[in-house]
């Protein structure tokens, strides 16, 4: 192992996620074919990497991952599988001032409790916890400047309520997250799955 310890000191970009499944993701992709047709400049996540990421860990060193694991079997403890709502369309900081373009999650009481735990678990591992209120979303794509925002507006109010669809969610997830010129690929680490006592 002492031949691995330089390998083993190279951070790996971690985040805690649920995967959404391929059906809300053909929906997401033809709701970015038609964004995209405003010709706004936004970069566009790749659908295949978008997740429901509950807990953004950044760069850590590999002998972390274990006691991540652990901390995250302890949150999914007593969780059932749960079915998650995916409705709604806006913009974070706000509409008129975009920078992250979102669809909306509408989970059920757990999906709460179980960010509340991972929260409380990731604290203890040594992960600051988040100052900003829990709202669950899957980020469609970041904007890169004020060109062609004015086209957004008419979307921004017709699919504020719009219902994508749902899944359900059956497991918590570990991913690694490799930032590469085509943009990030992601790769799971563990996975932890619900439902168990």
């Amino acid at each position: 192992m002492k031949n691995a310890k330089s390998k083993d000191l190279t951070p790996i970009r971690v985040f805690i996620a649920m995967d959404i499944g391929e059906e809300i993701r053909e929906i997401l992709q033809e709701m970015q074919n038609e964004l995209k047709k405003t010709g706004s400049d936004i970069r566009w996540v790749k659908t295949n990497g978008i997740h429901l990421t509950l807990k953004f860990l950044g760069n850590i060193p590999e002998d972390k991952l274990n006691p991540i694991a652990e901390g995250m079997d302890r949150a999914a403890k007593g969780i059932p599988p749960m079915e998650i709502r995916v409705n709604g369309f806006g913009a974070f900081p706000s509409t008129t001032r975009p920078r992250v373009v979102w669809v909306g999650i509408n989970g059920p009481e757990q999906l709460k409790s179980l960010y509340e735990r991972i929260e409380a678990e990731m604290e203890g591992v040594g992960f600051q916890r988040e100052t900003r209120k829990f709202h669950p979303h899957l980020t469609l794509g970041r904007v890169r400047s004020p060109r062609g925002q004015e086209k957004l507006l008419p979307f921004f109010e017709s699919w504020k309520d719009r219902e994508v669809g749902f899944f359900v969610a059956r497991e918590l997830i570990m991913f690694k997250s490799t930032l590469l010129p085509g943009g990030a690929e992601y790769s799971r680490l563990r996975s932890v799955p619900f439902g168990q006592n």
